[in-house]
């Protein structure tokens, strides 16, 4: 088998070839191929067989699978195969649904990468091909675990916290002190519930792609100053100020600015949260390389070097040394998965004298 091996295979003598042949037969259950600049067949194992409906892989060793395939797929896979083979750009965990003619769908992920010899050339291609229709099965669960949340988790914390709030406003009667007080706390804590359920069902919708993003032109100082208002409310009770720096600049950028004002409103809430009583919490826009950023600056005690390098992981905030000032864990994360998916970059860094600076940029429009 392996005479048909490209160059930049066997170069390497025959500790190369064994342990290519150990990939081959050791059971692996993705499908495994390697093709020439043609895009024949130089080798492949059985899980590969098995996907072309052949019975060994001499049945198709010097042939593509053109003939193999549907005309459909045969024209994906030559498009996308000439692109590898003459850019030398990698195909990463490409997905594809293929239907069967009982109806069944099958999805697989697949990777092509070029193989080049030792002068940097390339001289073929290697490709894997995996099975995830499991995974899309459960993805699919998902979505309707997380409809089922929204409506049976969702509407009655929301109904509960207004029916709170117009006993609170005395609507049923007046109320004895340590009643409003109660109610006080009720209202808290149902607001807590429900920040957790957002959180769980937006981090959940954007990382399986289900969450939609309208991008438009947004006129970011606008938008900053409109979140600011909006969370005067909530910082509040922190004894905070929210405050726009006056060297803020006008700009321009592609997103959805329901989206946006999401990640300001998460980044202004998690700087509240974080600062001492009596501090504020300054917002900026800036321009820079035709980039607009964003940034907010606490006064708190600043990120643990340890703790760095989790600052976006879910539920982070809960391992973090100063986990008492509430909120659910999840804002950071959600954050970098809505900026991620509007093409913008986010980050962090020490702030003079105390606290943390976290800022957003995007390419800026104009």
């Amino acid at each position: 088998m392996f005479g048909h091996l490209a160059p930049s295979i066997t170069e390497s003598g025959s500790l190369a070839a064994e342990l290519l042949s150990q990939l081959l037969s050791c059971g692996f259950p993705d499908a495994i191929y390697f093709k020439d600049l043609r895009r024949r067949y130089v080798c492949l194992n059985e899980v590969e067989c098995k996907l072309l409906g052949v019975a060994t892989p001499q049945d198709v060793i010097g042939k593509t699978a053109d003939r193999l395939v549907s005309a459909r797929r045969s024209r994906l896979w030559r498009q996308e195969e000439a692109e590898v083979l003459v850019t030398g750009t990698p195909l990463i965990e490409r997905v594809e649904a293929v239907k069967l003619e009982d109806g069944t769908t099958l999805w697989f992920s697949a990777t092509k990468v070029p193989i080049r010899n030792s002068q940097g050339d390339v001289t073929g291609l290697f490709g894997t091909t995996r099975d995830i229709t499991d995974f899309k099965h459960e993805e699919r669960a998902m979505a309707q675990f997380i409809a089922t949340i929204s409506h049976e988790l969702r509407t009655p914390v929301t109904s509960i916290m207004g029916s709170l709030a117009l006993v609170a406003s005395g609507a049923a009667g007046a109320l004895p002190a340590p009643a409003v007080k109660l109610l006080g706390i009720g209202r808290t804590n149902s607001q807590r519930l429900l920040r957790l359920i957002n959180d769980i069902l937006d981090l959940e919708k954007v990382q399986s792609g289900m969450m939609v993003f309208d991008m438009q032109p947004v006129d970011v100082r606008a938008l900053v100053e409109q979140e600011i208002a909006a969370n005067r409310y909530f910082a509040e009770p922190y004894g905070v100020r929210l405050r726009l720096h006056p060297h803020a600049v006008t700009g321009t950028v592609l997103a959805d600015p329901g989206r946006l004002a999401q990640v300001i409103s998460n980044l202004l809430s998690n700087a509240v949260r974080f600062s001492p009583s009596g501090a504020e919490v300054v917002v900026g826009v800036e321009r820079q390389s035709g980039s607009v950023g964003i940034w907010v600056r606490d006064h708190g005690p600043g990120i643990p070097e340890a703790f760095k390098s989790q600052i976006f992981d879910k539920f982070a905030q809960a391992r973090s040394v100063s986990s008492c000032q509430g909120g659910t864990g999840l804002g950071l994360a959600i954050v970098k998965q809505i900026v991620a998916r509007m093409k913008g970059e986010i980050g962090f860094e020490p702030a003079d004298g105390d606290g943390t600076v976290f800022f957003v940029t995007f390419p800026s429009l104009r």
